[in-house]
């Protein structure tokens, strides 16, 4: 339980979460203009759809953030 309370406090500190979000919405928009440019621009626009643009940001945000906690890991001695 401590390990998890450290991590959630290690992901959540301003500058890590302000690059985490980055990270996400650049990755995520790329992702979204690759893997659903056609439904988004021609439809239909169905909840799959806005669930699958959801993952497109999610993604990208969960493994930065496993970046973070990896490089905050090999910091500490």
């Amino acid at each position: 339980m401590m390990e998890l309370k450290k991590s959630v406090q290690t992901c959540t500190k301003r500058p890590n979460i302000i690059r985490t979000i980055t990270i996400a919405l650049v990755v995520g928009n790329c992702l979204v203009i690759i893997n659903q440019f056609q439904p988004l621009v021609h439809g239909p626009r169905t909840i799959e759809l806005w669930l699958r643009i959801g993952l497109d940001y999610l993604v990208p945000f969960t493994v930065s953030n496993l970046g973070v906690l990896s490089g905050s890991r090999h910091a500490q001695p």
